[in-house]
């Protein structure tokens, strides 16, 4: 038997909110979350030999990478491909809770949401993260330079996201938006002021020093939080913020089409 619905109920239904998505953030990151999610179920569910290969393309060994073991390119693809690594669940799921937390308001002052230019922004949101990975792991391997120790996971990445997030979340969004698409008096984009204003703000240098404190304490005195037995790689940490802290503007122009 079909069932009708009167011209009441259709109006209360017209009335009624939307339902709100489950987590609220742009398809780009969600997107690289379950590519992070999936790579690490593929390297669970994958013979030995092929773990081991996963392991030799995304790990980054710091002595592999300065002495160039196995070749210049042998030697650069873990630079990124670590990051699609993780130690274990917990290790993982930490990552992507903060991938999320941070990278869907930065993932928005891109304008990886809406609009004309979503899929540019969202391919420069996806720059921003690989290249703020690929800056924690170079302040890893400069720490450690003969070091074998394996780095792996995408808190390096994670940790750039963090730093654009601290750059603009103290200055209400519109004036952020209107520094980053504003051009000089002859038409054209100049990228280096808007990379540099803000970021001596006494806000922005407060949470810069905490966040690089607590990563202190955090690497020193308490190592295998992520992973029983594994270290925390701190150096990766802070060189990831601080890249995204400096980088973000930049990114965000391009993104922007400014």
């Amino acid at each position: 038997m079909e069932h009708h619905q009167g011209e009441g109920g259709r109006g209360r239904e017209a009335l009624s909110p939307p339902n709100p998505p489950i987590i609220n953030a742009p398809p780009v990151v969600i997107h690289l979350a379950l590519a992070i999610i999936a790579a690490h179920v593929v390297f669970l569910v994958a013979p030995d030999s092929v773990q081991s290969f996963f392991v030799w393309i995304g790990a980054v060994s710091p002595f592999r990478v300065t002495h160039l073991r196995g070749g210049l390119i042998a030697s650069a693809l873990p630079l990124v491909g670590h990051i699609f690594l993780h130690a274990g669940w917990m290790h993982l799921l930490l990552n992507c809770v903060w991938l999320v937390a941070f990278g869907a308001p930065v993932a928005r002052m891109m304008g990886a949401e809406q609009g004309a230019g979503q899929r540019r922004a969202a391919l420069y949101f996806l720059l921003f993260f690989m290249a703020s990975g690929v800056a924690g792991a170079f302040a890893y391997i400069a720490a450690h330079p003969n070091d074998a120790t394996m780095l792996i996971g995408a808190s390096g990445a994670v940790s750039g996201l963090l730093g654009g997030l601290v750059r603009f979340a103290f200055r209400p969004p519109q004036e952020v938006i209107r520094a980053l698409v504003e051009r000089g008096s002859d038409g054209r984009n100049h990228p280096g002021s808007a990379i540099w204003a803000g970021l001596f703000d006494r806000t922005v240098l407060i949470w810069s020093a905490a966040i690089v404190i607590l990563n202190l304490i955090v690497g020193v005195f308490a190592p295998g939080i992520a992973n029983a037995g594994a270290g925390i790689a701190w150096e990766s940490h802070i060189g990831g913020y601080f890249f995204g802290l400096v980088a973000f503007p930049y990114f965000a122009r391009l993104a922007r089409g400014a």
